[in-house]
């Protein structure tokens, strides 16, 4: 059995893999930029492989970003420890201010006002 070309076939397949996962992201990702973009927005949509926190905060970095909203399931305590957050992360290494937004119903009874719901009111 020639190994080189079971990895050709691997790395073949993870390539095509890969491609479905970004045709799925754009196709996810176009049409939120196009209506931030009609509401005047600044928009740049950019699609990256790794860790998350740190390719957002080097996209922020490079893109000048003003702002880094991130979405965060609202974990906390043992939750967000056992699971890691990656909003967190970014919250703290970020090198511009990040927003940090919850969906409502997703939020835990912590008493602390959800900012997503704090928008609508």
């Amino acid at each position: 059995m020639d190994l080189s070309k079971v990895k050709e076939v691997i790395e073949l397949m993870n390539r095509h893999q890969l491609d479905e996962v970004e045709s799925e992201a754009r196709s996810m990702l176009g049409p939120v930029a196009d209506r931030l973009t009609a509401d005047g927005w600044s928009v740049d949509m950019a699609i990256r492989q790794g860790y998350p926190a740190a390719v957002i905060e080097r996209e922020a970095d490079q893109f000048g970003a003003d702002l880094i909203a991130v979405g965060t399931h609202g974990r906390t305590g043992l939750g967000n420890l056992m699971l890691g957050s990656i909003a967190e992360r970014v919250l703290h290494h970020a090198p511009c201010p990040v927003l940090s937004v919850r969906r409502p119903g997703e939020a835990e009874d912590t008493g602390k006002t959800d900012v997503s719901r704090a928008a609508q009111a």
